[in-house]
């Protein structure tokens, strides 16, 4: 009875998803592509269980962004390799050791606290499947270091764009407008007409506050200094939203016509305008060198895995990507089907067709 159990046992495990015999997908700067490793560097589980829960058109449509990624990383990285070799670059044996010895002791949430932390040589934690022997770690720090000598002289960052940055982007290091105005403001009419009378004649609007002006009549009508993010045109210092929007349409020196207000009439100036950074360039410097460096060597990262992508020696991408999609299906999905049988369900599996498809990212 316990041997007819473990048969059953047996025969239904060998009933579920097995692995096929890997096979070649294509080639990447002459070195073969296995099914296998791609699918291993995805995630067995993942698959299984995008084949449990899917159709074949929802995997096909989950699973086949997930290849394409996964062999442009590997173009791009073999491709780093190549010319690293060719350029000669070397990585001291220490680093290696070193890097080995971490790479065996880390977890995955060891490896997150180390990227945080900018520690330059932790390898990427999707990688860690493929990292576990010294010649691995040897080939990625080497394609590293090529791509970081790469990178480092096209991202280097100038004084004068430095100081370019902080002039274009005040806001980010707290500038303030300082807005400083002076007001005469009457209770009646007979007042009101006298001030007129004084200004139209030419008498300096500070003197003319000081004499006639109830609004802060020991300053000559002058208010505190109106500090905020705000520009001039944004003006909000006065109790009287008509005041306000007067001192907005003033230049320096320039004064209102007489405001007539619910309690008497009124003038303003506008005194004094001036921006003032508190967080000057010298502090602020090494910060906003750091924000154009990184920007430049994302920008230039881009630049060079398309330039590799594009001259790589290898089997298209969408043409790798294609059969690998098929045979993960074939291989973990509940519907496991040959190619030819394909067509037949409704996904129109052509080259040209999914090459177009993942393109649109679709």
């Amino acid at each position: 009875m316990a041997c007819f159990i473990a048969l059953v046992m047996l025969l239904m495990l060998m009933g579920g998803c097995q692995k096929s015999h890997p096979q070649t997908l294509g080639t990447i700067e002459g070195k073969p592509v296995w099914d296998q490793e791609l699918f291993d560097e995805i995630g067995e589980s993942r698959l299984k269980r995008l084949g449990k829960e899917s159709t074949y058109s929802e995997f096909k449509r989950r699973v086949a962004p997930l290849m394409v990624e996964t062999l442009r990383r590997r173009v791009y990285e073999r491709s780093l390799l190549v010319y690293a070799r060719r350029a000669g670059t070397v990585v001291p044996e220490a680093l290696v050791d070193a890097a080995v010895e971490r790479q065996r002791n880390l977890s995955r949430k060891d490896v997150h606290a180390q990227k945080a932390n900018g520690e330059i040589y932790v390898i990427d934690d999707s990688r860690l499947g493929f990292a576990k022997d010294r010649k691995t770690i040897h080939k990625r720090l080497l394609a590293d270091e090529y791509e970081r000598s790469q990178l480092e002289r096209v991202a280097a960052v100038w004084r004068d764009e430095v100081v370019a940055y902080y002039d274009a982007n005040p806001q980010e290091f707290n500038l303030r407008y300082v807005v400083r105005v002076r007001v005469i403001m009457v209770p009646d009419l007979r007042e009101a007409t006298a001030v007129d009378m004084a200004l139209d004649r030419g008498y300096a609007f500070d003197k003319v506050a000081k004499h006639f002006s109830r609004y802060r009549k020991e300053q000559g009508g002058l208010s505190d200094p109106y500090i905020s993010k705000k520009p001039v045109e944004e003006y909000e210092g006065l109790s009287s939203e008509k005041l306000n929007r007067a001192v907005r349409e003033l230049t320096v020196g320039g004064h209102s016509r007489r405001i007539d207000l619910d309690r008497g009439h009124a003038w303003v100036k506008l005194e004094r305008y001036e921006r003032k950074v508190t967080r000057p360039l010298a502090e602020v410097y090494r910060a906003i060198e750091k924000k154009i460096y990184d920007q430049k060597y994302l920008k230039a990262k881009k630049k060079l895995k398309g330039r590799l992508l594009h001259d790589s020696k290898s089997t298209p991408i969408e043409e790798m990507a294609m059969k690998a999609t098929i045979r993960a299906a074939k291989q973990y999905g509940k519907f496991g089907v040959e190619w030819p049988e394909w067509n037949k369900g409704g996904w129109n599996f052509s080259l040209d067709r999914f090459t177009r498809r993942m393109r649109q990212g679709k």
